[in-house]
């Protein structure tokens, strides 16, 4: 079986890209290395959790990305110095009416895909159009059975057993066919779906995919759920006996949650584009309107070069507002990056 290791997924690619992070220092504004892209506002399901819903509840209707406008976009994007686009934001991906060929587009255009999809529509028939261009998707499974699966997720009890044969289909088919895709699963721990953490556990083992991701709950203040002790030791337990599941320990209390950087760059490296076309920093946007421009109107390489993008960066970078989004942050591992890189290189007791 052929996996892509975890360091690939998620996280800053400024160490894996020196020259465009030389570029930026040396101040020629080089484009965003990802783009976050949410190419449907509107769900399948509606998880008790969702991070999007406590901003903005979903509408009655669907609202997708236009195609044509999308294609306009990833070819700047890549023209830019762009590698990954991530689909996920704000509802399901995979709903959108042309998800395969906006997918197949990208690649074509040398960009890294990688996917959050809650796996319902990941039918054998769309897995052998997408796992080809994938290098990663992430499925939010956030029930161990099917009663504690549809309480969360909202949802038909019947869809817990859905997405187990889809997944199970699509590992094969990535074994069978020799791809490089890595198909992982993510659980929200909070009291809803304590007593189902086992569950999702032999789930994973049973379909064989390639890692198992723990995280903790956090609201839109940024406050992070109290999981009781004992299970904190259950999925310590769990992690030390299978290689393949990770806890993401900087998400639970009993780790420092204060930010350690004191000025905010990361949006030059990372990027969000919302289902209505805006372009987006950060997670900044949610508490202060941060909107850079509209793709609907102006192509990206306009809205990135423009002085309202500058004159809105300028403010990020001074670092006054990660008391208001800094534990909400999304693109922490740049910004901890190039504090790290600042504070290595800073005269001696100098810090940016």
């Amino acid at each position: 079986m052929i996996t892509m290791p975890k360091k690939d997924v998620g996280g800053s690619k400024l160490l894996n890209y020196p020259d465009h992070f030389q570029a930026w220092l040396d101040g020629k504004n080089p484009g965003p290395l990802v783009a976050e892209v949410g190419i449907v506002n509107g769900c399948n399901h509606n998880c008790l959790h969702c991070d999007f819903q406590q901003f903005e509840p979903y509408g009655k209707h669907n609202k997708y990305l236009d195609l044509d406008v999308f294609k306009d976009f990833a070819r700047d994007f890549a023209e830019m110095g762009g590698v990954e686009l991530f689909f996920a934001g704000n509802g399901e991906p995979m709903l959108h009416p042309n998800f395969t060929q906006i997918i197949s587009f990208a690649k074509t255009l040398g960009i890294d895909c990688t996917l959050s999809s809650n796996g319902q529509i990941l039918t054998k028939k769309n897995a052998e159009k997408l796992l080809p261009n994938l290098n990663w998707i992430r499925c939010s499974v956030n029930g161990g059975d099917s009663e504690t699966y549809g309480k969360v997720h909202d949802c038909q009890l019947h869809e817990f057993a859905r997405l187990e044969k889809n997944l199970a289909q699509a590992v094969e088919l990535r074994n069978l066919a020799g791809y490089k895709t890595q198909i992982m699963l993510q659980y929200i721990i909070y009291d809803l779906n304590y007593d189902s953490i086992q569950g999702v556990v032999d789930l994973h083992k049973r379909v064989g995919t390639d890692l198992l991701v723990f995280r903790n709950r956090i609201d839109k203040e940024g406050s992070k759920n109290s999981v009781p002790q004992q299970i904190l030791d259950q999925i310590r337990e769990i992690e030390k006996e299978h290689d393949k599941v990770e806890v993401r320990w900087s998400n639970f209390r009993n780790q420092p949650d204060s930010p350690t950087w004191s000025k905010c760059h990361g949006p030059n490296f990372r990027i969000y584009l919302d289902s209505k076309g805006n372009v987006i920093p950060c997670a900044r946007d949610f508490y202060i309107d941060s909107k850079m421009g509209n793709i609907n109107q102006n192509r990206f390489k306009d809205i990135w070069h423009s002085q309202k993008r500058a004159a809105i960066y300028s403010k990020i970078a001074t670092g006054k507002d990660i008391p208001i989004c800094g534990k909400f942050c999304q693109v922490a591992f740049d910004n901890i990056y190039v504090q790290g890189w600042f504070d290595k290189h800073a005269p001696t007791g100098k810090k940016q």
